[in-house]
């Protein structure tokens, strides 16, 4: 876990240690009030492990583990985890932020509510701009210490989200921590939809050079 918190925040204090435990405990009970549930596919694993990407496989097995942890009763409908790559891919993601006219973002990508506006004529009420996963954690410390996700806006972001009013539409691409934002939405009377990956291909940025995915930029 120390790795880990390093790794992605450029935090190895105890303090951000226990705060990161605090935050992952949050998740798990943030997934059981899900409407959907997004599980790594089977291939997936067995295509990590031939690869030999050991810390991504233990990742999958993970996060299949946290759903069944969370859902040991089956009452959360599963879908695969790329079911927005799919959506899109018939343009639905893109239907939906028309639809609504008006919508707010949380993501990395500071182009895309840009894109929207002149793509789609998307109106972008509001665009939380959290800090891109550190790649390289020797290359990239320095930087998150300055301005990680955790927890600086990871903090300020939850704070804001208190004001989400009845039937705002957020379009959330934030990695695990998205999940505590789309629940904090929800309970708002928001609406929540956890685009994931889409947001990276919409602006044509590869941040997954190993996989296949379709070209649906904007």
């Amino acid at each position: 876990m120390s790795y880990f918190v390093k790794r992605w925040f450029g935090r190895d204090d105890a303090a951000a240690l226990n705060r990161v435990m605090e935050i992952a405990a949050d998740i798990k009970r943030d997934l059981v009030q899900s409407d959907l549930l997004g599980v790594p596919p089977w291939h997936w694993i067995v295509d990590e492990m031939k690869c030999r990407n050991i810390r991504t496989y233990v990742n999958c097995l993970e996060a299949v583990h946290a759903v069944r942890e969370s859902d040991p009763q089956g009452r959360i409908p599963k879908v695969d985890v790329s079911i927005c790559i799919r959506m899109e891919e018939r343009r639905i993601l893109s239907q939906i932020a028309q639809q609504a006219g008006t919508i707010y973002l949380i993501t990395s990508r500071t182009d895309l509510a840009k894109l929207l506006a002149v793509k789609l004529g998307v109106t972008v009420a509001k665009a939380y701009t959290i800090p891109p996963p550190a790649s390289d954690p020797e290359e990239r410390e320095g930087e998150m210490r300055r301005d990680g996700h955790l927890f600086e806006a990871y903090d300020r972001i939850r704070a804001d989200l208190r004001n989400v009013r009845q039937g705002d539409v957020y379009f959330v691409a934030a990695g695990f921590l998205g999940k505590c934002y789309a629940l904090d939405i929800k309970l708002q009377g928001g609406i929540a939809i956890d685009i994931g990956y889409v947001a990276d291909l919409w602006t044509g940025f590869e941040s997954r050079p190993e996989a296949e995915a379709p070209d649906i930029r904007l």
